[in-house]
């Protein structure tokens, strides 16, 4: 592991730990390294929290592309794993705590919502696909590209996860059952 990538994993676990109230100091401390030594990797916390979020773009896309590339599920389970995608960041990440870095960084939360807003072309295309398959019924794909994007976006956003308890993962793939089968008892 590089001293940068220990870095983003130290600033991770921080940021769990704190929020977006850890500094610098504590990165270094829990390296057990100074702050010179950290300023040589890393400009400030705001490019470091840059590179996490990248970092994590990186690693959906990743994910996405081994997702899609498996011929043993069908393009409805497909569609369904690359909507729930988390990014693998090596130690885990308290995504509850996203909105308070969002609420500190501007700038980031523009890059946050510019990577979720991006490159929908895969997961509606497995959407399309799904229905040719006759699993799900055609729906303007615009409308299901803005709830989704919407839903995304206000999990990040919204204090629901810190309310709840529950995690991204399980709240988007619960609303995914809900989009899927409604609310409707069959």
């Amino acid at each position: 592991m590089t001293v940068l990538e220990r870095i983003k994993e130290a600033a991770i676990l921080e940021f769990d730990d704190k929020g977006v109230r850890f500094t610098m100091d504590d990165i270094a401390r829990r390296l057990t390294i100074s702050k010179k030594t950290l300023y040589i990797h890393i400009r400030d916390k705001e490019k470091l929290l840059e590179m996490i979020v990248d970092d994590a773009w990186k690693s959906i896309k990743e994910q996405e592309a081994e997702i899609t590339s498996n011929p043993s599920i069908d393009s409805l389970q497909k569609f369904c794993s690359v909507v729930a995608i988390m990014p693998h960041f090596g130690v885990s990440v308290d995504y509850a705590k996203v909105r308070e870095l969002e609420e500190q960084y501007p700038a980031l939360k523009k890059r946050i919502e510019a990577h979720l807003d991006a490159d929908w072309d895969i997961t509606m295309g497995l959407y399309q696909e799904a229905v040719i398959a006759g699993l799900v019924r055609r729906i303007d794909i615009e409308l299901l590209r803005q709830i989704l994007y919407s839903y995304l976006s206000q999990l990040l956003g919204d204090d629901f996860l810190a309310r709840t308890g529950r995690s991204y993962q399980a709240a988007v793939l619960d609303a995914l059952d809900l989009l899927l089968d409604g609310l409707r008892i069959r």
